[in-house]
């Protein structure tokens, strides 16, 4: 939590929640990502067998 918070008395307990939605400016981040061309996998993907004879979708 950071920022501004919200304390609420509820049944004997101290309950805080933050003033903001969780992942509240995801898709702005995303689009900054992509702009920057950074918004690639790290690694290669790795195949095995497993994944070429039995995996099914």
């Amino acid at each position: 939590l950071s920022g501004e918070v919200e304390l609420e008395v509820k049944d004997g307990q101290l309950l805080i929640r933050s003033l903001q939605a969780p992942r509240q400016q995801w898709a702005e981040q995303f689009k900054q990502m992509a702009e920057a061309q950074d918004d690639r996998l790290l690694d290669d993907p790795i195949a095995t067998d497993w994944d070429e004879d039995e995996w099914t979708w």
